[in-house]
Parts: structure tokens; C-alpha cells; sequence
């Protein structure tokens, strides 16, 4: 709030989630961070809630490791 300009990303996190939703990838950072920036969301819990969910495997794409 006593920024006069808005914050590196702020804007960028509607796109990022509406696009992840719309192809069906799941991107948990993403989310939290729309949450507590449009939501009301406190940092604590959204820490806890990335913290805390279940491990699994990344799925790799076209990406190479060197790229």
C-alpha cells in the first residue's frame, strides 16, 4: 500500500494461474501466491500449505538439464 508502484509480479499472478488452470498444470507456488496477494491469505499459512503437501515426483516435459 505505500508503494507508488505496484510490486515486481503482482500483475504477472492472475495470468500465471488462469493459464495453469487452463492447461490442467498444477502449480501450487502459484496459487498460494494468488491467494495471499487476492485473497487474504497470511504468508504463514500459505508457507504452511506448500510445507505441508504430499511429495511427489516433478513431471518432465521437453526440458533438458544444460538448457
Amino acid at each position: 500500500a505505500g508503494m507508488s508502484m505496484v510490486a515486481e509480479g503482482v500483475r504477472t499472478t492472475r495470468a500465471a494461474r488462469s493459464l495453469s488452470r487452463a492447461a490442467g498444470v498444477e502449480m501450487p507456488i502459484v496459487e498460494r501466491v494468488h491467494a495471499v496477494l487476492f485473497e487474504g491469505e497470511a504468508p504463514a499459512g500459505a508457507i504452511r500449505k506448500l510445507m505441508a503437501r504430499e511429495p511427489k515426483p516433478e513431471e518432465r516435459g521437453s526440458f533438458r538439464e544444460g538448457d
